[in-house]
């Protein structure tokens, strides 16, 4: 086996297991907030850290299956602009996709840079988020860049898959139309 076809094994399989322990949390923070809305109706009591979690399993959530997504080719985009480049233009639209790809991969860059310094800067500092759990900040913050950085790497495979294939716009292969020059 190469070793590009073992790096994306690696990644795959990272991407996977992340994407499986969002999904573990989004369960738990279902559960979570079930409980403490059944306690509030049956005892007037309820979860008092209730919420704090459940924001910071939702953030971990977030960026623990945005790689996932990238891989998929599933996240938010403008498809009505590439579906009237495809339209006109192969060369357009795959100019646009490179440079949408080149966007992804320079935010990436930027927050996960940032994201990391952030955190190492928290953790030195042994920054305290004040509220009922006092929990340290730089372990919650840590999850960015972390996130963002597994996802840079499947936009640059995604890249480079297309490139080596020579790929027309997404939008022209889910249709399974051609495209006119």
């Amino acid at each position: 086996m190469n070793t590009g076809a073992t790096i994306v094994k690696v990644l795959d399989r990272l991407t996977d297991a992340m994407a499986f322990v969002a999904g573990i949390i989004i369960a738990f923070v279902m559960l979570l907030v079930s409980t403490s809305v059944i306690l509030r109706q049956l005892s007037d009591n309820s979860l008092p850290w209730n919420i704090e979690i459940s924001e910071y399993a939702l953030l971990y959530a977030c960026f623990l299956s945005a790689p996932w997504v990238m891989r998929l080719d599933a996240h938010v985009r403008v498809d009505f602009v590439v579906e009237r480049l495809r339209r006109t233009s192969e060369t357009a639209c795959r100019c646009l996709e490179r440079v949408s790809d080149g966007i992804v991969c320079l935010i990436c860059l930027a927050m996960g840079y940032y994201g990391f310094a952030v955190a190492i800067d928290l953790w030195q500092r042994d920054v305290i988020v004040t509220s009922i759990l006092n929990w340290p900040k730089a372990p919650l913050v840590v999850i960015i860049p972390i996130g963002l950085t597994v996802t840079l790497a499947q936009v640059i495979r995604r890249v480079v898959e297309r490139e080596r294939s020579k790929r027309t716009c997404a939008v022209a292969e889910e249709s399974g139309e051609g495209v006119e020059e």
